[in-house]
């Protein structure tokens, strides 16, 4: 079972491309980026703004800071990964305790 292409519509001027050759907008160009597109975070710092689509909304999102965002994008994932992080403290601190008193 092959997947269907992905279907992109720019959120400026609602061109739509499935394959770009560059990654701005023939039409407007907005600066679109998209997960297969390789750039590096100093690069990403560098541009400040883009719209970055989002394959599990379906949704294009503007980001007005890239350094902002991925201060906040780190935040969330610390808060959602706090509960498995206490279960592992919490395994490890044991062994630690034997291994003090020699056990």
């Amino acid at each position: 079972m092959n997947k269907a292409a992905e279907r992109y519509r720019c959120p400026k001027c609602t061109w739509e491309f499935g394959f770009r050759k560059r990654k701005r907008c023939p039409t407007c160009g907005t600066l679109l980026l998209i997960p297969s597109d390789a750039i590096r975070d100093a690069e990403l710092g560098i541009l400040g703004s883009f719209w970055m689509w989002h394959p599990a909304k379906q949704t294009w999102t503007f980001i007005y800071n890239w350094e902002e965002h991925k201060r906040e994008a780190l935040k969330k994932l610390d808060e959602y990964l706090a509960p498995v992080k206490l279960l592992q403290r919490d395994a490890v601190e044991p062994r630690q305790r034997q291994i003090e008193k020699g056990e």
